[in-house]
């Protein structure tokens, strides 16, 4: 995929959320982020995939007047995903700090599709997420942060374009080198060259351990 760009005259930003609809996933953040983008003069349509609190999130949509920028979708099917995230202008990825998150693949996704993420500061994305490099970073739990997150972003078309361009070597950096196939391949084999091979490749090598502290 190209890189991407975003228009100088764009009418509203599209941004998109795939996820469970928890609060400690930052979902509420995101959803108080929209009027105070309103403030600035940014008018969005927010998508919103996944199941959770439902019912809750649809009165804070109402209670912040914001029906009519906010769309749950609802679970959607994962070969979706992409073009979704394709055709938004950003991913959100909000989580807070309590929630026991992984390196979603939710990042992974938007990354192949080249659209900008903006992301929280959680421990778990900071270890290949870079502010200003190929994401931009708030502070977990700061709607206000993450409104001027997304404010510097689209309002610095060089800053957009470069980070979507930087999405790719990221991607790639983040493929693990192992394919499972080979992995039983190389385990029933059980000569001397599969050998040194599991060894190299074992989770406790020198790979593995640069890729933990970059």
């Amino acid at each position: 995929m190209s890189p991407k760009e975003i228009p100088a005259d764009v009418k509203k930003l599209k941004l998109f959320y795939a996820g469970s609809l928890v609060q400690s996933k930052g979902v509420g953040d995101i959803l108080r982020a929209v009027p105070k983008l309103k403030e600035r003069n940014i008018s969005v349509h927010l998508k919103m995939a996944g199941t959770g609190e439902e019912e809750f999130f649809t009165r804070r949509v109402e209670e912040l007047q914001i029906k009519d920028y906010v769309e749950f979708m609802g679970l959607v099917l994962t070969h979706t995903l992409e073009p979704l995230m394709r055709e938004s202008d950003i991913v959100l990825v909000t989580s807070r700090h309590e929630y026991p998150e992984g390196f979603p693949l939710t990042i992974q996704h938007a990354l192949r599709t080249r659209t900008p993420i903006v992301a929280s500061d959680h421990p778990m994305f900071k270890t290949h997420l870079k502010h200003g490099v190929n994401s931009m970073i708030f502070e977990a739990g700061n709607s206000q942060a993450l409104a001027e997150c997304i404010e510097n972003l689209v309002s610095d078309s060089a800053l957009y374009h470069n980070i979507s361009v930087a999405s790719h070597s990221t991607w790639h950096e983040l493929r693990l080198p192992v394919k499972w196939a080979e992995l039983i391949d190389r385990w029933l084999d059980d000569s001397p060259e599969s050998k040194q091979w599991l060894f190299e490749n074992r989770l406790a090598s020198e790979y593995y351990n640069q890729k933990s502290s970059d």
